[in-house]
């Protein structure tokens, strides 16, 4: 569980930090003219605005951590291919069935895909920057 958990926090780290880092160095001192300290700051103002900003990333690196690990085995990539590897092996390695299994193999992807998209882009939009 650490060795799965190590790298995607590593990456959420680095998605916070680079959004932190994109609000402009007015907001930082606008808050510090009003008398904020620095952990209302970032609680009331800047984070407010990260989160609009880490959005996109974030939904980038679900849809990855779930589609690559052995613990989303449902939908993992190297499961599912494995599984069709094993059932064209096993039904005699026909040729002309393939093209149908591996059809159903990104049938299921898609499947699975296509709404996490949607969904980033409903959020995306309800959540857009305004700079």
């Amino acid at each position: 569980m650490l060795g799965f958990a190590l790298p995607a926090m590593a990456n959420v780290a680095e998605i916070v930090r680079g959004a932190v880092l994109s609000v402009p160095t007015g907001q930082w001192e606008s808050a510090e003219s009003l008398g904020f300290k620095r952990r209302q700051s970032m609680m009331q103002i800047i984070l407010p605005q990260c989160i609009k900003r880490m959005l996109p990333p974030w939904m980038n690196l679900y849809s990855l951590i779930t589609m690559a690990t052995v613990n989303a085995s449902v939908v993992g990539v190297n499961e599912m291919l494995s599984i069709t590897t094993q059932v064209h092996a096993a039904e005699g390695s026909r040729p002309e069935l393939l093209a149908p299994l591996y059809s159903f193999a990104l049938v299921c992807f898609f499947i699975y895909s296509y709404p996490i998209g949607k969904w980033t882009e409903y959020l995306e939009r309800k959540y857009q920057v305004k700079d």
